[in-house]
């Protein structure tokens, strides 16, 4: 399941918009500045952030800490993220350092700038892996963004556009964020009115490229902050509809106190009056926004399982069957006029490290149908992964490969680069579907939770299969809600686009083999 997705981007927008900052009239880096947060969400205490500004020589240092703990269904997960940036007095980026733990799993990502180029190092589990690419002379980090926005003030209705950099998003593209000045307002600041101006920043996914913006691109994240009259953040909020965070300037030691994790796993489940049988051939479905969800519905993917219709902004049909498995059974692995990403390999699926090649080496070669190959890969993935963990944090295919340690991410992206090794093209999905009843303990007759799969390509069309769920000819409550190429555009980027629904659509069974369904079947 995504239960880390929304937390993850969450994160990564309020290190961009909550950085101290010092007197707008005097645009120069503080010595020392510290700020400490309580962190809320869903209005609930659970836990706190710390930011440090500094000048270090010609040098400013910002140091960003964020620690939450959420509970996933009865048991407890902590979080923590640090975000570390260097760079000129004038706003310029030097180096960044970025690291993530999810339970027991540390993950790092280290970048240098230099002549219009970024170096990043990624690290987990001990392997660490280095790759250069362009970087966008714009893009500012924590104290060139401060200084972008203190040359503009705080007069209201001022707009102005930033770019930032975010390798989790993008290793090769820059974030683009308009931020807005609103007027002073008196705001609750934890039981004390305070004068403060409101300051919204608006920034949009599908500008990080990939093969996801398209997906992405109508997909915007808000954050509203009020700032006090030296640009420091007071208040600042996110909404994602599943996951609302609140965080308020506060003291030390009220930012350390105790809180009450709220529950962000059982919460994005999906219920249904209608239960649809293992067997069942095909299905439709009737996929709506909740009331006070955001925006519209996105456009779902045509695959070989289904198709999509709107029917209004809000709303649309999702008719869902199985794959002809007979039909395509005598089919040879061929990657005739597929793009080069569902092939090659690349930092989250790579397919060319030396531990997958080695467990591919058996299915390497063989004159087998590739549907045969297929099955064969699932099934090996499936039972390869034996701790089926969600305490992993999207991990890669050789990670995967050398732990074996994982949730329906690591089975996706594992499978999708045994699959690349053996010339097989492969990518991953994103979507939903349905879950062992009872799982939740709702007494619905179905609930359908938040998931990823993969597809491989045969005989000219994208076939899914799915290693998490032990299925190679998957059941009809698969729902497509993304694909996902597994490329270098960033593995956050390619899975945000799951973000217009994630706990924010309701889903009704409209068929059943063709029939209309009823409650209680």
């Amino acid at each position: 399941m995504l239960r880390y997705l929304s937390t993850r981007i969450v994160l990564l927008f309020v290190f961009a918009f909550a950085a101290p900052a010092t007197a707008a009239d005097i645009p120069k880096p503080p010595k020392y500045d510290e700020t400490w947060y309580q962190v809320m969400i869903q209005d609930q205490h659970c836990g706190y952030m710390k930011g440090v500004l500094r000048t270090v020589g010609d040098e400013v240092h910002s140091d960003t800490t964020i620690h939450i703990e959420i509970n996933r269904g009865a048991q407890g997960v902590e979080m923590d993220m640090t975000q570390s940036t260097r760079e000129t007095l004038d706003g310029r980026p030097l180096s960044f350092r970025n690291v993530q733990k999810l339970g027991a799993v540390e993950q790092a990502i280290e970048g240098t700038i230099k002549n219009n180029k970024v170096t990043i190092r990624q690290t987990q589990f001990g392997t660490t892996k280095e790759s250069t690419h362009d970087f966008d002379t714009d893009c500012r980090l924590a104290w060139g963004q401060t200084l972008a926005q203190m040359k503009h003030g705080l007069e209201p209705g001022t707009e102005i556009k930033l770019k930032t950099f975010e390798p989790s998003m993008s290793l090769d593209k820059a974030l683009e964020t308009t931020i807005k000045f609103g007027d002073e307002e008196t705001v609750d600041v934890l039981g004390t009115p305070r004068k403060l101006h409101k300051v919204t920043a608006v920034l949009n996914l599908g500008a990080a490229g990939g093969m996801a913006a398209a997906a992405l691109n109508q997909t915007e994240v808000e954050s509203v902050s009020w700032v006090d009259d030296d640009h420091t953040p007071i208040i600042t909020t996110v909404d994602l509809g599943i996951m609302k965070m609140k965080m308020f300037a506060t003291t030390k030691e009220q930012a350390l106190k105790t809180g009450a994790p709220p529950e962000m796993f059982l919460s994005t489940m999906i219920t249904t009056d209608v239960a649809i049988p293992s067997d069942a051939k095909s299905a439709k479905f009737k996929l709506t926004l909740k009331p006070d969800a955001k925006g519209k519905f996105p456009t779902l993917p045509a695959t070989e399982m289904q198709t999509f219709e709107r029917i209004d902004e809000r709303s649309g049909y999702v008719a869902v069957k199985r794959i002809d498995w007979d039909a395509i059974k005598e089919a040879k692995v061929s990657a005739d006029g597929v793009l080069p990403v569902y092939i090659n390999s690349s930092a989250v699926c790579d397919s060319d490290d030396r531990k997958i090649v080695r467990l591919a080496q058996d299915y390497m070669g063989k004159d087998k149908p590739a549907a045969e190959l297929a099955d064969q890969l699932r099934k090996f993935a499936t039972d390869y992964i034996t701790s089926k963990g969600l305490d992993v944090g999207f991990a890669t295919a050789s990670e995967v490969a050398r732990e074996k340690h994982g949730d329906c991410t690591e089975h996706s992206v594992f499978l999708a680069a045994m699959a690349r090794a053996i010339d097989l093209p492969a990518r991953g999905v994103g979507g939903l579907v349905g879950v062992p009843r009872g799982f939740t303990n709702s007494g619905a007759a179905m609930e359908l939770g938040f998931h990823m799969w993969t597809q491989v390509y045969i005989d000219g069309k994208w076939i899914d299969i799915d290693a998490a769920m032990r299925q190679t000819d998957c059941d009809v409550t698969h729902i497509a809600i993304c694909t996902m190429p597994l490329g270098n555009s960033g593995f956050v980027n390619e899975i945000g686009a799951i973000l217009p629904v994630l706990g924010q659509v309701d889903v009704e069974v409209v068929e059943v083999d063709g029939k209309a369904a009823k409650s209680g079947d």
